[in-house]
This record gives C-alpha cells, structure tokens and sequence, in this order.
C-alpha cells in the first residue's frame, strides 16, 4: 500500500512538472489565414522577458498554410532599446523550400533550435523573420488579422508596435518602428516553456 502511495505521488509531481514545462507558441496564427503585404524588408515583434523561460523552436509564419513559396529567415534578438547597436543576434534558423519545417496545427512552420535559449526575467527581446515578399506574403494587422498572442500565464509581455528594415538591407536589425499593436506583424514566432 505505501509503495502504490509512492507512485501515486512520482505520478502527480511528473504531472505537475510537465505542466510547469508545457510549451506554448508566442505568435498564434490560425491555421489557412492568408498573407497581405508583399513587403520584402525585416519584419520585427518586441517582447520583454518577466520570468526566466527557454527558447526551443522559432518559427515563420506559412501564407494561406499551404507551403513555402519563397524561403524565409527567423531570427531571435536580444534587443538594446537605448542603443540599437547593442542588439545582439542570439539565433538564426532557416526556412528552405526543401526543408520548410514542422506544421503544428497553426498558420505557421516551425524548427527545434539545436541548443534551447535561456531568456532570464529582464531580458527585452525581439522576434524578426525575414524573407516575405509577393510570392509569401506576411500579415499585417492593417490589412488581415486576427491572430493571437500567449504569455504563457504571465512569463513574458509583448510591447511595441512591431518594427521593419530596409529592404535594401536584408541582414540589418528592423528598426523602424510601426504603430502597433504588439503583434502587428504574422510573420515570425517562437515556442517556449517556463524555465
């Protein structure tokens, strides 16, 4: 009878765990939505870090859900507000028409980061994908929506209002900004659990 207690009790702790350690997606997108803009430059969502959490896919946002047609970029910063210089590039994953990644159910394609990123509470990051233009359009909230943001019960805070590059400057951190709301942009994402 004790020992079945103590399995009981392994059995609601392995529970509890996995549900501390449940991932969500960041950037949700339904499944089919279609793109609207064919706006080729960087395409940024900013977000601050409240609780320690790791960082285990990034993701694309996949027009009208039906493959890539043009290959995409996904790249996690960690972004310097006072000094945009400061910025630094913290992963980089990419999305070729031959290797388009995992369809989860969403409106997007994801990729398992070959080592987790720890964000520790504090940190003010951004999402960026690169890549959209007239043959994969992003979505835009001026033009197409909605799509959804998950906090993960409080473990991160979306801030902005989105923020884009320069075309012409394809390896450059967006820094233009728009004028919202937080997840102006379907265009990258990222999967992530409490820390």
């Amino acid at each position: 009878m004790k020992r079945l207690k103590v399995v009981a009790l392994l059995l609601v702790f392995a529970a509890m765990a996995s549900a501390v350690l449940a991932d969500t997606i960041a950037y949700n997108v339904p499944a089919g939505t279609p793109g609207c803009q064919a706006f080729t430059g960087l395409l940024g969502l900013d977000f601050n870090v409240l609780s320690d959490i790791v960082v285990t896919q990034l993701g694309v946002f996949d027009d009208n859900t039906d493959g890539l047609q043009a290959p995409l970029q996904a790249r996690l910063y960690q972004r310097d507000d006072a000094n945009p210089c400061n910025t630094k590039l913290l992963a980089t994953i990419d999305f070729p028409l031959d290797d388009q990644g995992t369809d989860m159910g969403d409106g997007n394609l994801y990729k398992v980061l070959p080592n987790p990123i720890t964000l520790a509470a504090g940190t003010t990051a951004c999402m960026v994908a690169s890549g959209y233009g007239p043959l994969e359009m992003n979505g835009n909230t001026g033009c197409a929506g909605p799509w959804y943001t998950d906090d993960g019960g409080g473990l991160i805070n979306f801030v902005g209002g989105g923020r884009f590059g320069d075309p012409a400057q394809p390896q450059q951190y967006p820094t233009s900004k728009d004028g919202g709301p937080p997840n102006r942009y379907a265009a990258g994402t990222f999967v992530y659990h409490a820390r």
